[in-house]
């Protein structure tokens, strides 16, 4: 659960019961998109106020090789990830 107010971020974990199974046929098919060809618009807040970071309209904030190192990395990651959430790590 997650609460934003003007002065914190308050958040709570909760367990709740959902189809595992499901997710990991989700995981399993994951596929990595490619990288856009026009810049994303809207609001990042996660970059919003951060001076070192790039511009928004960039390019999801990856370079064309860290976007492609993202996809090589994708199977390997699901995979993990199925495993713990299969036999919980």
């Amino acid at each position: 659960l997650l609460y934003v107010d003007d002065k914190a971020v308050h958040f709570q974990w909760r367990r709740v019961e959902y189809d595992v199974e499901g997710v990991v046929n989700l995981l399993q098919g994951l596929e990595m998109p490619e990288l856009p060809s026009q810049p994303h618009e809207g609001k990042d807040i996660f970059y919003e106020h951060a001076a070192d970071r790039p511009p928004r309209n960039h390019y999801a904030y990856l370079t064309p090789n860290e976007f492609e190192e993202i996809g090589r990395r994708l199977p390997e990651v699901t995979d993990r990830l199925v495993q713990v959430l299969l036999h919980g790590g």
